[in-house]
């Protein structure tokens, strides 16, 4: 009886810190990320209808091959082993009329940095021009105390660029999922930044210009 009246009061304890917990990163993320979910697409708001057609150029490329490749932010990405890292995700649910934001604080472990590359048609030599940054980590929900896989992919094909300087980066890059239902064209934005010795990683989705999801990865080395 008695253990079972210390494992309960373990139990109690160890729920009353993960909600005080939770509301500590509700109240952080509040001061610092005003975003909401529905929000319309920076790139849908700037486009409109054209936003749609993702087989049409959106202009000259911001940046070279050659600026993509030698940028510092990116060569510190993939070349740094990091040792641990933090962050969110916020999830949005619910209909149209009524949608609400569910927020997730995660920590991260195992985390890698790499470069790919996908054939291209031809199978010629590859080139920047097809090259990916895949940034991998198993990351741990505080709150559902469930562990994960996860993979954030960094375009670096110079027309998904579109801001690039020395400790920042900002890609956009649309694709038309099919599904049983129908189809559904999904946007994902991508904002990086480097400052002492710390890499922020945000990741937004969005859903026929409205946004569904982002989350946000904070690494240190």
């Amino acid at each position: 009886m008695q253990i079972r009246k210390t494992v309960s009061g373990l139990m109690a304890a160890a729920f009353l810190l993960a909600n005080v917990h939770a509301n500590a990163v509700e109240k952080s993320l509040a001061g610092h990320d005003q975003r909401k979910c529905g929000t319309l697409s920076p790139l849908f708001l700037s486009l409109g209808d054209a936003y749609f057609d993702v087989a049409k150029s959106l202009g000259k490329p911001a940046e070279s091959p050659e600026g993509i490749e030698q940028n510092e932010l990116l060569s510190r990405l993939t070349s740094t082993r990091f040792s641990e890292g933090s962050g969110y995700r916020v999830l949005c649910k619910g209909s149209a009329e009524q949608v609400r934001a569910e927020l997730h604080a995660v920590s991260l472990e195992d985390i890698e940095a790499r470069h790919t590359s996908f054939p291209s048609r031809r199978q010629v030599r590859l080139t920047s021009l097809e090259n990916t940054i895949l940034v991998t980590a198993y990351e741990y929900d505080d709150s559902l105390r469930h562990l994960t896989r996860e993979t954030v992919t960094i375009p670096t094909r110079p027309h998904d660029v579109i801001h690039l300087a020395a400790q920042t980066l900002e890609t956009s890059s649309r694709r038309r999922q099919v599904t049983r239902y129908g189809s559904y064209l999904e946007e994902t934005r991508i904002d990086a930044s480097f400052e002492d010795n710390t890499i922020s990683i945000d990741q937004a989705v969005y859903v026929n210009g409205t946004l569904a999801q982002w989350h946000t990865w904070t690494l240190s080395d």
